[in-house]
């Protein structure tokens, strides 16, 4: 009897998912760079005009305000990642019995066509970039995202 690893249909089956799991870890890690960005931007816009936001980095006499909305930004950031967590850690055991009961692949395609929906609602959210609608649809995203096991489901 052969092992697993030595067996050529094994990496043919194999390896397809483990490069779409690593494209996947890698978007969820622009995601999450770009959504802090947007959240930033969004509060800076909401509480001043976009020429205070742009000047806001250089100016030392601003300090206090750029605190300010860095911690509402990391508020709007923890309220998102609450959202999400707590819907994935939900979602995740439901997918895992899911996936021992169908298929394996069948959670991992469903995780990954949430991430698409969870990006295409940030990518409207940012086109109301410094609006309330933004953060709210900040919200949506990871409530959405949780609901997909995000990666819960790629690293169990």
């Amino acid at each position: 009897m052969t092992e697993p690893s030595s067996n050529p249909s094994f990496w043919r089956a194999i390896l397809p998912i483990c490069s779409i799991c690593f494209l996947y870890l890698c978007s969820f890690f622009l995601f999450v760079c770009a959504t802090n960005s947007l959240l930033y931007s969004t509060v800076c816009l909401l509480r001043a005009n976009a020429s205070f936001c742009a000047e806001i980095d250089q100016n030392q006499s601003l300090i206090t305000v750029e605190e300010e909305i860095q911690k509402e930004s990391s508020q709007w950031a923890l309220y998102g990642t609450l959202s999400f967590a707590i819907i994935a850690t939900i979602i995740s055991p439901i997918y895992g019995s899911l996936s021992d009961t169908k298929n394996r692949k069948l959670p991992i395609v469903l995780t990954i066509c949430n991430a698409i929906v969870t990006g295409l609602i940030i990518t409207i959210a940012s086109v109301y970039q410094g609006t309330q609608l933004c953060l709210i649809l900040y919200i949506v995203a990871n409530v959405v995202n949780g609901f997909g096991g995000g990666v819960l489901i790629l690293i169990s």
